[in-house]
């Protein structure tokens, strides 16, 4: 499945990234490599993550260890 990026994304993933190299570069690398997996996860599977709500053709496939998710 084709993944596509709101032209948003990639400024607040490039903003994250520089918010956690701050703390640390490892944490900063963690961030990105679980951003990518789960970018994988859904590419692969996206029926396996919830709507986000009831009416919604959305899924929300939440970030473990960071407060991001992907929609």
């Amino acid at each position: 499945m084709k993944v596509d990026f709101h032209p948003l994304t990639v400024r607040d993933l490039l903003e994250a990234q520089f918010y956690y190299s701050g703390i640390s570069p490892d944490l900063s690398k963690d961030f990105r490599g679980i951003f990518s997996a789960l970018v994988e996860q859904v590419a692969a599977s996206p029926a396996h993550f919830h709507f986000l709500s009831p009416r919604s053709r959305f899924r929300r496939a939440n970030m473990s260890r960071f407060p991001y998710h992907i929609v």
